[in-house]
């Protein structure tokens, strides 16, 4: 899974007490944040910001309308009431006062994921499969299906979007982080999750939902 810190400086502690469990990228400014959540998928992103102000309403507004899925946490210093409700009601789903303990950085964040992962959700169904982002557990027909990280990463990523083309590099910067550090063996990597993937499923009794766009990448349908 994804994370995106838009924070001026390198946010180390933040990716210190995360990095178990996302991929962790940083953004300076906010639209530089735009920019990369317009392309890429995210499925939390922190926005440690001074008062919320215009610029920053703004682009919790463009992330929802595009990603509704994609949590967003807001953390600045104490405001007054009114600037912490324009931020909620523009869709932010968290917000944090500095200043804070890692320690309840990652409870929000854990927190935030199980509820709106999946639009508050707590399973997902496709054509006889099923996940619970909770306990990362995948069924196929009732049957457990025993899945490695990166196949879970790769099986939620295409159930979140059905029918929506994605590319070879937009699923390697999925799984392995900016697309600027990838090497042509990640395309191979996604070649062999896939494929077993697939058969994974198919022992489980399920049907073949990820078909290859050639020369693209993959979809399910």
């Amino acid at each position: 899974m994804k994370l995106l810190i838009v924070h001026k400086a390198p946010p180390v502690s933040e990716a210190a007490a995360l990095q178990d469990r996302f991929i962790i990228e940083w953004a300076a400014t906010l639209p530089e944040a735009a920019g990369r959540a317009a392309v890429y998928f995210y499925d939390i992103i922190i926005a440690e910001t001074d008062p919320p102000d215009t610029e920053l309403l703004r682009f919790i507004a463009s992330v929802k309308k595009d990603t509704p899925r994609t949590g967003i946490i807001i953390i600045s210093e104490e405001v007054p009431v009114e600037l912490k409700v324009k931020a909620l009601a523009e869709g932010a789903d968290d917000y944090i006062v500095r200043p804070f303990q890692t320690a309840e950085l990652r409870a929000r964040v854990h927190t935030l994921l199980r509820r709106c992962s999946m639009g508050g959700v707590k399973e997902i169904e496709y054509n006889g499969i099923s996940i619970e982002p909770s306990s990362r557990r995948v069924k196929c027909g009732g049957k457990q299906v025993v899945l490695t990280r990166k196949e879970y990463e790769l099986l939620f990523l295409f159930l979140r979007n059905p029918d929506k083309v994605l590319t070879h590099e937009m699923i390697a910067e999925y799984l392995w982080g900016d697309i600027k550090s990838l090497t042509a063996d990640c395309f191979d990597f996604i070649y062999c999750h896939i494929k077993n993937v697939r058969k994974k499923l198919a022992n489980a009794g399920g049907k073949q939902l990820i078909s290859t766009v050639y020369g693209v990448g993959y979809v399910v349908r």
